[in-house]
């Protein structure tokens, strides 16, 4: 359970703002096929074209364009279709989205700070005009975040990881893309090896061949991972444990709209408890029972700004009871007050709740459980921060370990 949406995102993803980086073929022309050919290879076409079919016939069909921008697509039945585009502008290849005949992918020729869009054009009747793409995203390279190519027909684009920056072997986690209700749209295409140092794109990894970051054997770590990555902010969402459950819901009074006043209820079998939330944030209930040692119970999580603070609960004889923490950090997410340094929590899989907080060091992090701690009859439980140690985490593809090598 990262906190909410974007926790998520933090956590596995970051959860990953990612970084990756652009893929030309300099100094290279296009095959007929759509490969890539050493420039000079195929001198009865002009320089850089490429040879498909296009408008869906079945014939060979021609594609090219020149330093001015004029792109001329020379049908197998004569017909040239011309289109004017920005100078400079280069052909990335001839794809299958889909769509009746291969489409024709341009580049701006240009890698800016904030990466070079590509653009589909598909070829109707004799007019080229541009695919358009689900949610108005982009597709293409973007400098040490991004790589796009096209191989085998196949439009593809790729994440890379930031802990593998300057690196020449990286792993990508790659996409490729189709049309889906008159869109492009990004489909999951797996991990691809990529070797910086040479002019070709990623490639499927060879057996046993992994290139990405080396986040060491797991070791004694308990499982971090995969995360609990739901949250159910809607009231009417109970949470049930065992005849228990729980859920969020406007007080007596209610409060005024901009600023409610929200109960955390407890109904079991013949009764109901409530407990007022502290003011504050809208709260978010967890959607699951966590387990904390010998504790269990519920996490509520309030979220706003640049902190997310998370409480946790327990029905302790038929009321919901907080249970106070003891540890270098606070339970949720955030910044460090001494270090400045950003801390988040989570819960995996198995119910079981972290906390990690960065070091000077990307990937390494210090990483705490949270458990029981004075669960003595006659002593109020406390949840405390016990270190598991130093812990590497490759958000991109949830990979974990000890950080040793």
């Amino acid at each position: 359970m990262a906190t909410r949406g974007t926790r998520a995102a933090a956590a596995v993803a970051g959860c990953a703002v990612v970084v990756a980086a652009s893929f030309a073929f300099l100094g290279r022309s296009h095959g007929g096929d759509g490969s890539t050919a050493p420039v000079g290879t195929s001198p009865q076409l002009p320089r850089g074209a490429l040879t498909g079919d296009v408008d869906g016939d079945g014939r060979t069909d021609t594609v090219s364009i020149d330093r001015n921008g004029l792109i001329r697509v020379v049908l197998g039945s004569g017909t040239t279709v011309r289109q004017l585009v920005p100078g400079g502008t280069r052909l990335e290849g001839l794809v299958d989205v889909g769509t009746p005949g291969l489409d024709l992918v341009t580049s701006p020729g240009t890698t800016g700070s904030q990466g070079s869009p590509w653009s589909v054009w598909h070829l109707h009747g004799h007019t080229l005009a541009t695919l358009a793409i689900r949610h108005h995203g982009t597709i293409g390279p973007e400098p040490g975040n991004l790589v796009a190519w096209v191989t085998g027909h196949t439009l593809h684009d790729g994440v890379l990881d930031v802990l593998e920056k300057g690196q020449d072997r990286v792993a990508v986690l790659t996409r490729s893309w189709s049309l889906r209700a008159g869109e492009l749209a990004p489909h999951p295409a797996g991990v691809r090896c990529w070797d910086r140092s040479t002019h070709q794109p990623p490639a499927r990894c060879a057996p046993g061949q992994d290139w990405t970051y080396d986040v060491g054997p797991h070791g004694d770590l308990p499982a971090l991972q995969p995360i609990d990555t739901t949250w159910s902010p809607n009231a009417s969402a109970p949470v049930v444990d065992g005849a228990d459950s729980w859920t969020l819901e406007r007080a007596t009074p209610p409060g005024p709209d901009d600023a409610p006043r929200v109960d955390l209820v407890l109904r079991a079998p013949g009764r109901v408890a409530r407990l007022l939330v502290p003011p504050g944030w809208a709260p978010a209930l967890g959607p699951r029972v966590v387990t904390a040692g010998s504790l269990h119970g519920i996490l509520v999580s309030q979220e706003g700004g640049d902190v997310d603070t998370w409480r946790f609960y327990v029905d302790q004889g038929g009321r919901p009871v907080q249970v106070s923490t003891r540890g270098p950090l606070p339970l949720g997410g955030g910044f460090s007050h001494v270090t400045g340094a950003a801390y988040l929590s989570w819960v995996s899989a198995a119910g079981r709740v972290f906390t990690r907080v960065g070091t000077a060091r990307p990937g390494h992090y210090r990483v705490y459980e949270w458990v029981a701690a004075g669960t003595t009859a006659g002593a109020a439980p406390v949840l405390r921060a016990y270190d598991l140690g130093l812990v590497c985490f490759d958000d991109l593809f949830g990979h974990y370990g000890t950080c040793a090598r």
